[in-house]
């Protein structure tokens, strides 16, 4: 100030300029950018039709513990009820412990949900349901594992929850059976005709495609599905029963893949007493032959040349760099006949060097019959019945040795469709034929490009992955299932033909949208031609159309990008896969997720944004600092109005 200037304008300067500094000090306590606020933020990703068992990637931001002086710390991932006032009985436990880093950000960490009646900690359960919606809680923990700040996000259950009620309206239903790999794609057209105003009601039954065939042979539903096409013998029966053979039509309705899911943990490097997820793998078709027929029970051994799986990814071109542990391997596969089985037979016998891994005489003479759609047993393969329970088992890792709580410390790795494998938020390996190829992940794009290379059989109809194609976009076990059905139509209930025209007719149109939202391939354009060619055979009629439903038949593909982005017209980059947190190996608490979060904590970084004026205001010493200030204006200033306000009253 000015030492000249009068007192009263002294005080007015000051009366103006401290409730200023207030009201910004205020103000940049509520920007919802400053970790330092505690204005977190938790982001779910994907956030529509959500299913059971779905896991979901979390990440956050603007988590600030005061009492550590800084954002990071451990970090637990829970589901509750909307509003949990009793995380005991309204939540989960532990679906993923993580970390959040200095600055108050984590991501990457994945939590698999649960719908119905959920169970809590203290067993009482919470409903999880369309009428009554949850929501995804990230706690952070001070270094007594007291939770110190909450955010949360609502996740709410879709017509996909279990709870969902059977459709009760519409025309008598229709019944099908087959191929697991249609499994989440039938699930989601289900609930979706049942709605005005088609108003369908549809059953199907997940079996698999040896098992449909002979039920349509047998006329014991009204459709069926397979991956794979009539055998020989097959065509041969309905051929004998009036000529069905030529009255049988293919439908193409999914188009996906076959993937190698993984459950495996190695030491982080960066920090001895912690582990991390592997997410980045890559198999030869003569290192998964080794896996299946038990000739690789180890992933590395000690003195020895390196095994198969390391020399896959020894950080050649292409090719991950993985320091192996020495950790048994757990494959699992289908115990029953299915086209995934004969897809990976195949795929084996397919290149010189898997033939001969396949036939080693260890394996024995059962993995000498060339490719079968049952894979023989052998020592140390677990074989589950259908593609959920080899997925479940893989996901959860049952029976295995593990080093922390939910994290196997053996190498568990299972062959499934890749719809099944997104839909749990499994990782999936990158794949290539020979040694010699390029290591090629399973994404929308490189499975379109394996679909669109697929052969064309006998038939004339259906096709087959080419294995002869060898590049780096082309993922080479594409597939692609098929309705069977016949043009006699539904013979034992002819009323619902018109069920049947208007259910396919949904699958090869809007139905896409829904398939690609649960992991699948949209189906390419010659396919879909093909589709309604054979659908225009069948009796009865289709039904509402796609146009007249106001559906966008290209809407919402692709959400299964890994970058979190949620829906985008665009094809994901990379499959969705679960990430590589680090528990603790002392023993870290809760699930088998685990998450990167952002990096373990190990100091706090200074706080570099924004000038000096603005970090001092944000601080919690700013408030009082201020209020000083304000009281010694006060004192300043009071003694002059005073005799200002005297000098006036004796003068009046």
């Amino acid at each position: 100030f000015d030492s000249r200037a009068p007192m009263r304008w002294k005080c007015a300067v000051l009366a103006v300029t401290v409730p200023m500094l207030l009201l910004v000090s205020t103000f940049s306590g509520m920007s919802p950018a400053r970790a330092q606020t505690g204005q977190a933020h938790v982001v779910v990703t994907p956030t529509s039709d959500l299913s059971d068992t779905q896991t979901v990637k979390v990440d956050w931001s603007g988590f600030s513990d005061p009492s550590l002086g800084h954002g990071g710390g451990r970090s637990v991932v829970r589901q509750c009820t909307a509003g949990a006032t009793d995380p005991n009985t309204q939540c989960t436990g532990n679906l993923a412990v993580s970390f959040t880093s200095s600055t108050g950000d984590g991501e990457g960490t994945y939590a698999k949900l649960a719908f119905g009646n959920v169970v809590s900690p203290s067993q009482a359960t919470f409903p999880c349901t369309p009428d009554a919606q949850c929501e995804i809680r990230v706690e952070l923990e001070d270094g007594q594992f007291q939770t110190v700040q909450v955010a949360t996000e609502p996740i709410p259950a879709s017509i996909f929850s279990k709870d969902f009620a059977p459709c009760a309206q519409g025309p008598a239903p229709l019944t099908g059976d087959g191929a697991t790999e249609v499994g989440g794609a039938m699930e989601a057209w289900i609930r979706s005709v049942c709605a005005p105003p088609r108003s369908l009601t549809v059953d199907y039954t997940a079996r698999n495609s040896p098992a449909g065939r002979q039920d349509f042979i047998d006329r014991k539903f009204d459709y069926t599905v397979t991956g794979s096409p009539f055998t020989a013998d097959e065509l041969e029966r309905l051929r004998q029963d009036g000529g069905r053979d030529q009255r049988s039509v293919y439908i193409p309705i999914t188009a996906g893949s076959l993937v190698f899911a993984y459950n495996f943990w190695v030491v982080d490097h960066s920090d001895a007493d912690r582990l991390k997820q592997v997410r980045d793998l890559c198999v030869s078709a003569e290192t998964v032959a080794h896996l299946y027929n038990g000739t690789q029970q180890a992933l590395h051994l000690e003195g020895a040349s390196k095994t198969s799986i390391e020399q896959d990814n020894d950080g050649g071109p292409s090719e991950p760099n993985i320091t192996f542990p020495t950790a048994f391997v757990h494959p699992v596969a289908r115990a029953d006949a299915s086209n995934a089985t004969l897809q990976l037979t195949s795929w084996i016998y397919s290149d010189p060097n898997a033939t001969k891994a396949w036939e080693d005489p260890e394996a024995g003479p059962a993995f000498k019959t060339g490719p079968t759609e049952i894979i023989p047993a052998s020592s140390g393969t677990d074989n589950r019945t259908g593609a959920r329970a080899v997925a479940r088992q893989v996901s959860d890792a049952t029976g295995f040795q593990r080093a922390v709580p939910g994290v196997p410390r053996d190498f568990v790795f299972g062959i499934m469709d890749l719809s099944t494998a997104r839909q749990l938020g499994l990782p999936v390996a990158k794949v290539r034929t020979s040694r010699s190829d390029q290591c090629v992940a399973p994404t929308d794009d490189n499975v379109a490009a394996g679909v669109g290379a697929m052969k064309t059989n006998a038939d004339g109809v259906t096709r087959s992955p080419d294995f002869s194609v060898h590049s780096p976009s082309v993922y080479p076990i594409p597939n692609v299932n098929y309705v069977l059905a016949s043009t006699d139509g539904v013979t034992s209930d002819p009323s619902k033909n018109d069920s049947l025209r208007g259910f396919l007719d949904y699958a090869l149109g809007d139905g896409q949208v829904a398939a690609a939202q649960r992991g699948y391939i949209p189906l390419p354009a010659d396919m879909v031609a093909q589709g309604r060619d054979a659908l225009a055979r069948l009796p009865g009629s289709p039904g509402s159309t796609p146009s007249e439903l106001g559906d966008s038949a290209n809407a919402g593909l692709g959400n299964f990008d890994a970058s979190g982005g949620g829906s985008s017209l665009t094809p994901s980059a990379t499959p969705l896969t679960p990430g590589g947190g680090s528990p603790t190996v002392g023993g870290a608490s809760g699930g088998g997720g685990g998450g990167s979060g952002g990096g373990d904590y190990k100091g706090a970084a200074a706080d570099t944004s924004g000038n000096a004026l603005t970090r001092f205001l944000s601080g919690d010493k700013a408030i009082p600092a201020l209020l000083v200030v304000l009281f010694t204006v006060f004192a300043i200033c009071v003694g002059p109005i005073m005799r200002i306000i005297a000098r006036r009253r004796a003068g009046g």
